[in-house]
């Protein structure tokens, strides 16, 4: 299929650089500011402070580990070491101890990292999102929101957790009200919740002709759940960064549903929300098998296929703040830069510039197609 596009259309790529400014830690960082979390919510927030402990206490085991998604991946690698040196093909108990294990630990991690990363979005209001709002202004110009939308001739993809970028733009267009728009519906921001059903959105669909805002890593604040009776089927509760996050209503979320293992799952009527927050292995995993049945699989494989389109069509790419770090980047060059083959110029923004051209060497599809410069997000280039 021809994929020549018929207009302008540039994609930007966000990466933790953008949000470093406002408090957020960048994927080396995260693992010190996640027992820095721990402090501040001791005794208040039990499971939620249990998943934090937890997650410290793996990281203190592997000092050789300093993001989250390298410890999450040992996690996961470090069972399948043990199944091989076992040497057994058979499931037996042992098999279904150390799986639940890895996913407990896997889990803690994703509850403790959306909580914290809630737990911060106070202060970064606070202390003001300068940066996203020059963003977002340049990309929708000004009121009335329907038509700076409806007129971007762009897209924004973020692998961040965070949700930086949506409370400024609810910040930035005063006019928009939550409650006459779904914010993260094919209307406004159109990252692919569009059926509601009772309890969630039933559906990944991000509309084509329209701007696109899409989280490829998914977002702290957002959960997912399949169905216990079908578990082809999933529920969507991306919540809307109206106000202050409120870290007790997550605890709350948890005592309710329970945090799902083997152990719980015989005693729910109903399977328990989780994080929708993917590490980068489960995302290639996701994206390289189609028998797997994780939660956020579909919420994955449709967005990273709905990206991929837009890549094609693109005129021209801007990566701010990506790093291009081992653990994550093969997919990303592979899926969506290489896709980019109309654009007339790859643009990488970084401040580590040096670092980034030496993760991408290895790339000798990008060679002469892209063009490094040295600014941080928010800056003029």
């Amino acid at each position: 299929m021809d994929m020549s596009p018929s207009e302008e259309s540039k994609v930007f790529i966000l990466g933790a650089g953008c949000s470093a400014d406002c408090g957020y830690p960048l994927g080396k960082g995260l693992a010190a500011q996640i027992e820095e979390f721990q402090s501040g919510i001791s005794g208040r927030f039990p499971i939620i402070g249990q998943c934090v402990r937890d997650t410290i206490d793996l990281a203190k085991g592997l000092p050789q580990f300093d993001t989250l998604d390298q410890l999450a991946k040992h996690a996961e690698d470090n069972f399948s070491s043990w199944r091989q040196r076992s040497g057994s093909i058979v499931w037996d108990k042992g098999s279904q101890e150390r799986q639940n294990l890895c996913d407990k630990q896997i889990m803690g991690a994703k509850i403790a990292v959306s909580a914290m990363f809630l737990a911060r979005e106070e202060r970064a209001r606070s202390q003001g999102l300068r940066s996203y709002e020059r963003f977002i202004a340049s990309i929708f110009g000004g009121e009335p929101w329907q038509d700076g939308v409806k007129a971007a001739n762009c897209h924004v993809l973020t692998f961040n957790y965070d949700r930086l970028f949506e409370i400024a733009f609810l910040g930035y267009f005063k006019s928009f009200d939550p409650a006459l728009a779904s914010l993260y519906g094919h209307s406004v921001l159109n990252s692919g919740f569009n059926q509601r059903a009772n309890d969630g959105f039933d559906k990944i669909e991000p509309v084509t002709g329209r701007f696109n805002f899409l989280k490829m890593h998914g977002s702290a604040g957002w959960w997912v759940r399949k169905s216990l009776e079908d578990g082809e089927q999933r529920r969507y509760w991306p919540a809307v960064p109206i106000g202050p996050a409120n870290v007790q209503e997550i605890e709350d979320l948890l005592r309710k549903n329970g945090v799902y293992s083997y152990d719980t799952l015989n005693k729910l009527k109903t399977l328990p929300w989780e994080p929708l927050i993917t590490f980068p292995h489960e995302k290639q995993r996701s994206l390289e098998s189609s028998r797997t049945g994780f939660p956020y699989d579909p919420y994955i494989r449709q967005v990273w296929g709905h990206a991929a389109h837009l890549l094609a069509a693109a005129t021209e790419v801007e990566v701010i703040g990506y790093s291009f770090s081992a653990i994550d980047s093969r997919h990303m060059v592979n899926e969506l830069l290489l896709r980019a083959t109309h654009a007339g110029r790859i643009v990488v923004r970084n401040p580590e510039v040096a670092t980034v051209e030496a993760n991408l060497r290895s790339y000798a599809q990008l060679r002469g197609r892209v063009k490094f410069l040295r600014s941080r997000f928010g800056e003029d280039a």
